[in-house]
C-alpha cells in the first residue's frame, strides 16, 4: 500500500512524499472526556485527513 500511496502522492506533485499520520496525540484514555475538546479534536482531524 505505501509504493501505491507514494506512487499517487507524486503523480499529484503532493508536497509530502510520503503519506503522514493524522489522528489523536498518543494518551492514556481513548478520549478527552470534554464533548467540546473533542468536537474541536474531530474537527481537525477531518481537516487534516482531506487536506494536501
Amino acid at each position: 500500500v505505501d509504493r501505491r500511496l507514494e506512487s499517487v502522492l507524486k503523480e499529484i506533485d503532493a508536497e509530502h512524499a510520503r503519506p503522514r499520520y493524522v489522528g489523536r496525540i498518543e494518551a492514556a484514555s481513548p478520549a478527552t472526556g470534554s464533548a467540546a475538546r473533542h468536537r474541536r479534536e474531530q474537527e481537525k482531524l477531518v481537516d487534516d485527513a482531506l487536506t494536501f
